[in-house]
């Protein structure tokens, strides 16, 4: 009789973690869609900034987190991890190179009207973000040749170091689109009430994405603990 119910009980939380991904995905694209939206097509310096760091962030990263996922729905039929492996890196440079590439429009935009750099929360916390984006991307890169480097450190230690950068990385990005879109930009073009709901809809969507990672991580944590 236990059998069956352990059986139901996996059923329903492969189920559970499906519609989560789901849900993910759609609030992504919704996300995304209105950015999109609100730019409606006119290519402004701030407008461009605040694209490329939706990509970037809400949308590439994002999924660079769920590709590794067994539930994920565009990405579950590829069985091999080393390729979703992959899959995750690729999506991770490029989010890295769209991210970046709207930061540098907005430093530029802010130089040509003498504004001050790094004068809020949010431009100081995407800063962080982004050094560490270019860290965790070389990290990742070593992921490929962790045999060969298991001479200078443990795979198992290069994996968690890797996690803990990602992790770090994508919560700080997040927060600072959080931030963006409580700024004037969003308000202005949006309305309060939208405003809001931009925030809370990407806080649920990088809770959704960081619960594998955070899940790994502890795991890694314990095992590099026990083998010291």
């Amino acid at each position: 009789m236990d059998k069956p119910k352990e059986i139901n009980n996996a059923n329903s939380i492969e189920s559970t973690k499906t519609i989560l991904n789901t849900i993910n995905h759609s609030l992504i694209v919704l996300t995304l869609g209105y950015i999109i939206y609100l730019i409606n097509f006119t290519f402004s310096k701030i407008n461009i900034h605040v694209l490329c760091c939706t990509i970037g962030y809400v949308l590439l990263m994002s999924e660079s987190l769920m590709v590794l996922t067994n539930e994920n729905i565009w990405s579950r039929k590829i069985t091999n991890y080393r390729n979703r492996s992959h899959f995750h890196w690729v999506l991770q440079a490029l989010g890295a190179i769209i991210s970046i590439s709207g930061v540098v429009i907005e430093y530029i935009g802010r130089n040509e009207k003498n504004k001050p750099h790094l004068s809020s929360i949010h431009s100081i916390v995407g800063f962080i973000s982004i050094i560490i984006m270019c860290i965790m991307c070389l990290s990742g890169a070593t992921m490929f040749y962790t045999m060969k480097l298991k001479k200078l450190l443990r795979p198992v230690v290069i994996k968690f170091i890797h996690e803990l950068l990602g992790i770090t990385c994508f919560t700080l990005g997040m927060i600072a689109e959080c931030y963006g879109f409580n700024k004037s930009w969003m308000r202005y073009k949006a309305g309060d009430y939208i405003a809001v709901l931009a925030i809370i809809l990407v806080i649920i969507i990088t809770s959704i994405c960081i619960m594998r990672p955070i899940k790994s991580l502890l795991r890694n944590f314990f095992v590099v603990i026990r083998q010291n």
